[in-house]
């Protein structure tokens, strides 16, 4: 694996993603994990656990700001469709030259506030398909 810097993201090989799953069992096993403060535990399982299926990460401080790229990334989005809902008031940016940059934590209040509307859809949809007798 590369070197990398904060906000690039990291994936590992297919060799790489077994490797790390074996550690991270011998990690839990020996219980060095509990060892550490609890957020850290946390963080190393989390970053073990994606490693360790393969999937990359990116690791970013809380309060950086982020490319209209990387925003796009983390929310699962198209970077036009970003574009538009910065355009739109959606996401606040701050114009740095001719880009624009946005908060993480815009962001991830973002994200937080389209889960939970998306959650308060399906309980409506649930509740009124069980008010005209739908099956769950």
């Amino acid at each position: 694996m590369a070197e990398n810097r904060t906000g690039e993201p990291i994936k590992p090989s297919e060799d790489e993603a077994l490797e790390i799953g074996k550690y991270a069992e011998r990690l839990e096993q020996s219980g060095f994990l509990f060892e550490m403060p609890a957020v850290l535990a946390k963080a190393v399982r989390l970053l073990m656990s994606e490693l360790g299926r393969g999937h990359g990460v990116l690791i970013v401080p809380y309060g950086r700001e982020l490319t209209t790229q990387q925003a796009a990334d983390l929310l699962g989005v198209s970077r036009p469709f970003l574009i538009q809902l910065v355009d739109r008031g959606n996401l606040a940016a701050v114009k740095v030259g001719t880009h624009r940059r946005i908060a993480l934590d815009e962001v991830l209040r973002y994200k937080e506030q389209r889960s939970d509307e998306r959650r308060r859809i399906l309980r409506d949809l649930t509740s009124e398909g069980q008010r005209i007798g739908l099956e769950p």
